[in-house]
């Protein structure tokens, strides 16, 4: 005996057996017209297209069909409501063309209008070009000038004899690149460099040999916080100053000092470490309060002082005999335009930020770290934790 199945069934099989169709049913099979009066720009890596759009009312879109850096067939898109379009991408300067195509709503295709663009050099060559490697306390230095603001991945390579070993990647868009590999012994030795966009394209490579400069981590174990001049003091929440030391780098708990000092209507304030020891210093390093990063109460514009002077210390107000190693300003890699925090910015004071005490500063015990204006031009001053590095004065 057959079995009959009910008519609802049947439709609900048929039309769920049947592929969905996402976006609008061809209405026509009329082509729009094309894009006229096309005006190439062309840039370092890109090329803008301006032109005048088609009167029709179904237009949705126009693309730019092309050939992109690695040879491959690619397509932008630009809705109705623009006139122009950027395509990016491309790494040495080669001229060719690319199709203007209008596409309506019924995905109907104009014939294509044919443009000529002859991008320049992508914007990684010429900060191949700005290169520059120097040895350095404990490794060396990197920067490079980037004033396209490209996203660059720089990779620092150590030669082996199974080939080439990734040693550093630094990510960064920074107009003024700098970048510091540290953590290497005092002795010669090879490293290579180079540079990749976003699009996959690589620059040649960089070859240098450096012999770092010898270095310690001077060790906090006999370091001291003196007493604090007058009109400044830790704030009651935040008095445990041995935590300034305790390696503690990103604790959303750090030292929290208050001052009533202002100079030009701006609230400054310092305090001074005894190091234990005399150290010849090559560099220091510190970390604000980095939940609140390049924010509140953090460092913008501060000065590194110092002496050997247990005498010059003693009187927490005083300045007699005291050196400025150097005169500094945070260091922000998107810059100062916005109080926008990018990921850049967050990673880079995760990782503390790094200033090198010049090799003209006389040997110290003494350190003094002043704050001259925080991010907010606030009346305190938040820091997780500071290092020294450096060596002992009577090291060879």
């Amino acid at each position: 005996m057959k079995q009959i199945l009910p008519l609802f069934l049947i439709l609900a099989l048929t039309v769920s057996c049947q592929e969905d169709y996402i976006g609008q049913y061809p209405v026509d099979s009329i082509p729009p017209s094309q894009v006229y009066n096309a005006v190439v720009e062309n840039y370092p890596g890109r090329v803008v297209i301006t032109y005048d759009l088609p009167d029709d009312t179904d237009l949705l879109y126009v693309k730019a069909v092309y050939t992109d850096a690695h040879g491959q067939r690619n397509e932008v898109r630009a809705s109705n409501f623009k006139n122009k379009l950027e395509i990016r991408g491309f790494a040495k300067s080669d001229r060719q063309s690319v199709d203007l195509i209008s596409v309506d709503r019924s995905q109907n295709e104009s014939e294509p209008l044919r443009v000529e663009i002859e991008p320049m050099d992508s914007p990684i060559y010429a900060i191949r070009e700005s290169l520059d490697v120097s040895p350095s306390w404990g490794g060396f230095i990197l920067s490079w000038d980037n004033p396209e603001k490209e996203q660059i991945f720089v990779y620092v390579m150590k030669p082996g004899e199974d080939g080439d070993t990734i040693f550093q990647t630094i990510i960064s868009s920074d107009p003024n690149g700098f970048a510091a590999v540290r953590g290497l012994p005092a002795e010669e030795q090879e490293f290579k460099v180079l540079i990749r966009d976003i699009y996959e394209n690589y620059t040649d490579t960089l070859s240098a040999v450096i012999t770092p400069m010898y270095e310690i981590f001077i060790s906090p174990e006999y370091f001291v916080l003196t007493a604090l001049a007058t009109d400044m003091n830790w704030h009651k929440s935040r008095n445990n100053v041995g935590a300034l030391f305790d390696g503690v780098k990103t604790s959303d708990k750090p030292i929290y000092m208050e001052t009533k000092v202002k100079v030009n209507d701006i609230y400054y304030s310092y305090f001074t470490v005894d190091l234990g020891d005399l150290y010849k210093l090559s560099r220091v390093k510190f970390w604000g309060r980095v939940k609140y990063c390049y924010a509140l109460h953090c460092p913008k514009h501060f000065q590194m002082w110092g002496t050997a002077s247990a005498e010059a210390a003693a009187d927490p107000d005083n300045w007699d005999g005291w050196e400025m190693l150097l005169d500094g300003w945070s260091y922000k890699p998107s810059g100062y335009e916005t109080a926008d925090v990018t990921a850049e910015d967050q990673e880079y004071a995760n990782n503390g930020e790094e200033v090198e005490i010049p090799e003209t500063a006389a040997p110290l015990r003494y350190f003094r770290f002043v704050c001259l204006e925080t991010w907010t031009q606030s009346n305190s001053l938040n820091l997780n934790e500071m290092e020294f590095y450096g060596g002992e004065f009577n090291a060879q």
